[in-house]
């Protein structure tokens, strides 16, 4: 790991359950760990890697990896925040840091973010990674052929009610022309579901629960 944390800063973190009935989007996160992705700013990695390794901090994922830390145990387990590369995935649990720390394939280290200030969860994604409305989209492992395409076969964009009244794959001409929108009872967007890496840092989302603790 580059940056680790100093024992001052793993004091300023509430032990754990200390935040349990605190709204996920009210918890102050205190540490913010990643490894960057093709989706990273060079300018964002730079100023936090020593001179010497910057040239050496491979990017290896499509997507960055990125973990949120609420609480701390004193020894080693976290619980926050953890989006492995797909926002949609993303979901609250615990964390070892000892796994954090170590390097995995090829040389990938986290890095700790010393910039980064104590603040709000619902903060950090209208900052950075803002969600999508809920039922607006959904992953496909496949994108389907549009229903309306079939002389010229196109993949759809979107699968949702139609003026008609019945619902249907459509691509973007065709959602434009005959969608009603967005939405739950409406529509959504197609978004097709890239391959993330197995097993990168096994382990390091120890129990996960999207709503809670398990």
């Amino acid at each position: 790991m580059w940056n680790e944390p100093t024992p001052e800063r793993f004091a300023s973190i509430p032990p754990l359950y200390r935040t349990e009935k605190i709204p996920f989007d009210e918890k102050i996160i205190y540490l913010h760990f990643f490894i960057p992705g093709q989706d990273t700013k060079l300018d964002e990695i730079f100023p936090l890697l020593p001179t010497t390794r910057r040239r050496h901090q491979l990017i290896l994922l499509r997507y960055s990896f990125h973990w949120y830390i609420a609480e701390f145990d004193g020894e080693d387990l976290f619980y926050g925040y953890a989006n492995l590369g797909d926002p949609q995935m993303a979901e609250w649990g615990y964390s070892s840091f000892a796994e954090l720390r170590e390097p995995g394939p090829y040389g990938i280290h986290v890095i700790h973010d010393t910039l980064w200030t104590p603040k709000k969860f619902s903060d950090i994604f209208q900052a950075h990674e803002a969600k999508p409305e809920p039922h607006t989209q959904v992953e496909v492992r496949e994108l389907p052929n549009c229903d309306f395409c079939k002389a010229n076969p196109t993949p759809a964009a979107y699968d949702g009610k139609t003026t008609f009244g019945p619902w249907a794959n459509m691509c973007e001409t065709h959602f434009q022309r005959h969608g009603i929108g967005l939405g739950l009872g409406k529509g959504q967007k197609l978004v097709l579901k890239h391959k993330r890496p197995e097993n990168i840092f096994p382990g390091l989302l120890l129990e996960r629960g999207p709503t809670g603790r398990t």
